[in-house]
C-alpha cells in the first residue's frame, strides 16, 4: 500500500490519500465510546438516551461543516493550526489551540481508561498496563506518519467492518416494546446524557490536522471529513437503536460492556469475539488521538519558537510526540476513571470547536454557512451548559 521510500521523503510530500484520512477520522472518532457510552447514556434517560445521539449528530455536523469549509479555504500545511491565526489574534488563538492540546491529552487518558475498564490483567499493576499501552503508540508515532496512518487502516478496518456485522446480527430480535416507557426518567433526561454521548463524536479532526502530508488537500481533507460525517453517525445510531431494541434499556443500562453483554445475550459466546473489536477501536482512536495531538502541539510550538517543534531527519515531530505520551500516561496515574476523564475532554474539546464555528461565521458571507455555523455554536455551548448542570453519575 505504501512504497517505502525514505521516510522523511515520504512524511513530507504528501503521502496521505483520502482513505488514510477518513482511516484517521474514524480511527480518532469511533473508539472507547460506542462500546461504553450507550451504559451510561441509556442509564441517565433510557430509550430517550437515543434523541442525545440524534442531538449530538447535528452539533457534531454543523462543526465539521465549518471545519470542512475552513480546510478547504486554508489548504496549506497545518491547516487546522493556520485556521484559527486566519480568524482571530494571535493571543485567542494561541489559547485555543493550546486548549485543544490539552483536551486531546485528557483524551489519550480516557481511552486508556476505557481500555482498563474492558480488560482486565492479573499479572500486573492496571495502571501500569494502561501507561504501557500509551508508550506502545507513543514508539508508533516516532516511527513516522506514514507507519502511524497504516497501522490506523488497518484497526479502522478491523472494527468497522465488525461493528456493522453485529448491528445486522442483532436485528432480528429487536421489540418495539423495549422503546415504551420512553423517557422514564423525564422529557429532558436526554439532554443530560449529551455532554458524555459528545465523547463518542470527539476525534473527528484528525482528518484535518496531517493536512502538510496531504495529497491534494483541498479536495481530499474535506472529501474525508464528509465521509467520516456519513459512517460515523450511521454506525452510532444504528448500534444504539439495535441495543436498546433487542434488550432494553435497562439490560444495556446494567453493565460496562454493552455490546458484549448484548450479543453473549443472543448467541453465547460471541462476547469476548466484541470485546475483541472494543479493545482494537480504542487501540485505534489512542493512536489518532496521539497523532492529531502532538502534530497540534508541534505547530503550536513552532509559533512560540519553542524546542518542541524539533523533527527528526525524517520529519517525525519526537519532541512533541514524546510530550504528549508522557502527559497522556501521567494522567493515569491521577484518575482512570472514564466518565470524569471523557467529560473532561469534552468540555475542553466543545471550546476549540464553538471557536471553530466562529472563525466559520466570520470567515464566510453566505446564510447558509453562517445558519450552520450558530447551529454548530449553540449546540456546543448547549452541551456545555448542561454538562455543569446535571449531576454526574455515581
Amino acid at each position: 500500500m505504501y512504497m517505502m521510500r525514505s521516510r522523511s521523503t515520504a512524511d513530507r510530500e504528501g503521502s496521505l490519500g483520502v482513505l488514510d484520512l477518513v482511516g484517521l477520522g474514524v480511527g480518532g472518532t469511533i473508539g472507547s465510546g460506542i462500546f461504553v457510552v450507550p451504559a451510561v447514556a441509556a442509564q441517565m434517560a433510557g430509550p430517550s438516551s437515543l434523541l442525545s445521539w440524534v442531538l449530538c449528530s447535528i452539533s457534531f455536523g454543523a462543526v465539521l461543516a465549518c471545519l470542512t469549509l475552513l480546510s478547504t479555504k486554508y489548504a496549506i500545511s497545518g491547516a487546522f493550526y493556520t485556521l484559527f491565526f486566519k480568524a482571530f489574534d494571535r493571543r485567542l488563538a494561541r489559547l485555543i489551540i493550546l486548549d485543544y492540546v490539552i483536551s486531546g491529552i485528557f483524551g489519550m487518558a480516557t481511552i486508556a481508561a476505557a481500555i482498563g475498564e474492558n480488560v482486565s490483567v492479573s499479572f500486573i499493576n492496571e495502571n501500569i498496563f494502561l501507561i504501557g499501552i500509551i508508550i506502545l503508540f507513543g514508539l508508533i508515532n516516532l516511527l513516522g506518519i506514514v507507519i502511524s496512518a497504516w497501522v490506523e487502516d488497518v484497526l479502522t478496518a478491523l472494527k468497522i467492518l465488525p461493528l456493522i456485522l453485529v448491528s445486522i446480527l442483532l436485528l432480528p430480535f429487536i421489540d418495539t416494546g423495549n422503546f415504551t416507557p420512553f423517557a422514564p426518567a423525564g422529557n429532558l433526561a436526554f439532554l443530560g446524557s449529551a455532554v458524555i454521548v459528545y465523547w463518542c463524536y470527539t476525534g473527528f479532526e484528525v482528518s484535518a490536522i496531517p493536512s502538510g502530508s496531504v495529497k491534494d488537500p483541498k479536495k481530499n481533507v474535506p472529501l474525508s471529513l464528509m465521509l467520516v460525517f456519513i459512517i460515523v453517525t450511521l454506525i452510532y445510531f444504528i448500534v444504539n437503536f439495535v441495543l436498546i431494541g433487542s434488550a432494553g434499556a435497562e439490560s444495556v443500562a446494567s453493565t460496562y460492556y454493552p455490546l458484549s453483554y448484548v450479543m453473549e445475550r443472543f448467541y453465547a459466546g460471541s462476547g469476548i469475539f466484541v470485546l475483541a473489536i472494543a479493545l482494537i477501536a480504542m487501540l485505534s482512536a489512542l493512536n489518532a488521538y496521539l497523532l492529531g495531538t502532538a502534530t497540534v502541539l508541534k505547530s503550536f510550538a513552532a509559533g512560540i519558537g519553542s524546542y518542541l517543534s524539533k523533527e527528526s531527519n525524517n520529519g517525525v515531530p519526537y519532541y512533541a510526540i514524546i510530550t504528549c505520551t508522557a502527559l497522556g500516561a501521567g494522567l493515569i496515574f491521577f484518575s482512570n476513571y472514564f466518565v470524569l476523564l471523557a467529560s473532561i475532554s469534552v468540555i475542553m474539546t466543545l471550546i476549540p470547536y464553538i471557536f471553530l464555528c466562529w472563525a466559520a461565521f466570520r470567515t464566510f458571507k453566505g446564510p447558509g454557512i453562517r445558519i450552520i455555523a450558530i447551529i454548530g455554536i449553540l449546540s456546543s455551548i448547549a452541551v456545555l451548559v448542561f454538562s455543569f448542570l446535571v449531576p454526574s453519575l455515581p
